[in-house]
């Protein structure tokens, strides 16, 4: 047993040396990396041009740095911890921080057309570094406003080269950081949306749960988030659910045009046709928003078209139903398809609606 312990100690004593090497060698690695970024930063900053060699630097110092730290750490063969580079290391990493150098490098990086992955990295270090215990209270100095922008450039570098789990983690980070900046949430909704996800159920929750923290923040005047919030009580059916959130939403923005076509999309569910009519007209009224004035037209002149379809043509009031249904669905629908039209972003959808409701009017009403 005195020979197995032996054996065991001399191991751990081999592998304790070889782990301080490590650490030192790696150290180097980085000192000589970091030493590139110094060297060029002064004159980069007044110039404003930096080679991305250089910007790149201090990334891949920071990777070696970030590897001997642990084993920096290991206790030697008195089961003692003697740190060799370890208080280099945090020194670098607290001036840096406050020399906002992963920030800078990131920005040269982006400039010279390497956004990802390298300027990726750097956004992502510089709005991690300055949380990490070990920069302590020196990393107050960059705030959590500061922090969110870097992890949203971080965010863009990714998303425009489609490396979407990327883009996601990044744009989390960045509402974390500031849930006041609605963008922050819709990048990262919109990262998930064209993430691959091996679970689709997973895919649902994760997208409903960035939306539904959204809605705290920002409750429905966003309509992609508050879309995206609302889908999961349409998809499964949750009547009850989607008639609490859309009611609480339409008492704190009575003039929000999409709550109230959302509204109506659920009156259609639930097979309630005058009110889903209704809640169509109100958006019609409300809304300036191309989206919600197309679906609200289209949703409107579908709904007139069974409203005329259920009249009783031989009834004595059937001239003044027919008339009715006329003024309150097919006019109604076609001021608010003009409405859309007018707007700037019109596409052709809205031209087929005009004419299809027109081909009712002149068909259907003489």
């Amino acid at each position: 047993m005195k020979k197995i312990y032996a054996l065991a100690l001399g191991l751990a004593t081999v592998f304790a040396a070889g782990a301080q090497n490590d650490a030192k060698s790696l150290y180097e690695s980085g000192k000589k990396a970091e030493d590139a970024f110094n060297k060029e930063i002064p004159s980069a900053l007044t110039t404003g041009q930096m080679s991305p060699e250089n910007a790149f630097a201090i990334v891949e110092a920071y990777n070696f740095y970030v590897k001997a730290l642990p084993l920096d750490s290991v206790p030697n063969e008195k089961g003692k911890v003697k740190p060799v580079v370890s208080k280099k290391i945090v020194t670098s990493f607290v001036n840096h921080t406050k020399n906002r150098s992963f920030e800078n490098a990131a920005i040269f990086l982006y400039q010279a057309g390497k956004q990802y992955p390298e300027a990726y990295q750097a956004f992502m270090i510089a709005g991690d570094l300055p949380r990490n215990p070990l920069v302590g209270k020196d990393g107050a100095v960059i705030t959590d406003s500061i922090r969110s922008n870097n992890y949203y450039n971080a965010g863009l570098c990714a998303y425009s080269a489609k490396s979407y789990k990327e883009s996601a983690e990044a744009f989390k980070k960045a509402r974390l950081a500031d849930p006041t900046n609605v963008d922050n949430f819709v990048y990262e909704i919109a990262s998930y949306q064209y993430a691959d996800f091996e679970d689709q159920a997973l895919k649902e929750n994760t997208i409903f749960e960035a939306a539904q923290e959204a809605y705290k923040y920002h409750g429905a005047k966003n309509i992609f988030i508050f879309n995206n919030y609302v889908n999961k009580f349409f998809n499964n059916d949750e009547i009850e659910a989607a008639n609490a959130i859309l009611s609480e939403a339409e008492k704190n923005e009575p003039e929000n045009g999409n709550v109230q076509l959302l509204f109506g999309l659920l009156k259609n569910k639930e097979q309630k046709y005058d009110q889903a009519a209704e809640y169509f007209r109100k958006a019609g009224n409300l809304s300036n928003v191309y989206g919600t004035l197309l679906d609200a037209s289209k949703q409107l002149n579908l709904l007139g078209k069974n409203a005329l379809n259920e009249i009783d043509f031989q009834a004595e009031n059937a001239a003044e139903l027919k008339a009715e249904v006329k003024k309150n669905y097919f006019e109604k629908a076609l001021e608010i398809a003009n409405k859309a039209k007018a707007l700037p972003d019109a596409n052709n959808q809205i031209n087929n609606i005009i004419d299809d409701i027109n081909y009712s009017l002149e068909n259907y009403f003489n």
